[in-house]
């Protein structure tokens, strides 16, 4: 599993911008990929990722208010066959916990996209809402994809802006 301490250089790197042509492709596919969650295109969804995919959301931990440092703790990962078995329950007749199923949205925003060794990394921040009943829940958060130059996610990490995520599931890829 990745270390933390290496995940922030998904975060923060921005060297080898990638060119028009490139950043129109990955821009695409991040908004084909947003479409296929919202409309819970689950397995359509699974084609995009890697076989070796890694799906890492953390959770932001403030350690001291004086020096204002931050760390970032593990709350999910999972690589594709746990995403596998996550998609085969949530199309299932068992998921009750999302009965009738809630409406959502995934904007994304602010995407930089870099050359990454022999991959694209691309960075945005990302709104998402959900809507259930009277319900309307929203999200935000900074996202690092390494995508394949095929066009698969080979690693996603999400960080949320805040300490904790206020849903009552959290049975959405983010």
């Amino acid at each position: 599993m990745q270390s933390l301490t290496n995940i922030n250089i998904y975060l923060n790197y921005d060297k080898n911008e990638v060119n028009e042509n490139e950043y129109i492709k990955i821009v695409r596919f991040l908004n084909k990929e947003a479409e296929l969650l919202e409309y819970r295109k689950y397995l359509e969804w699974l084609d995009f990722l890697h076989p070796d995919v890694e799906y890492i959301v953390l959770v932001r931990e403030i350690k001291d208010k004086k020096d204002n440092s931050i760390s970032n703790g593990l709350l999910i990962y999972d690589k594709k066959d746990t995403i596998k078995i996550k998609i085969d329950r949530l199309t299932s007749n068992y998921a009750w916990s999302d009965n009738p199923p809630s409406v959502s949205k995934y904007m994304i925003t602010n995407i930089l996209a870099y050359n990454f060794m022999d991959y694209y990394l691309a960075r945005s921040n990302v709104l998402f809402i959900k809507y259930r009943s009277s319900d309307l829940m929203y999200l935000t958060y900074k996202r690092a994809d390494i995508i394949s130059k095929d066009m698969k996610i080979l690693k996603r990490i999400v960080l949320p802006d805040v300490h904790s995520i206020n849903m009552q599931d959290l049975t959405y890829f983010l």
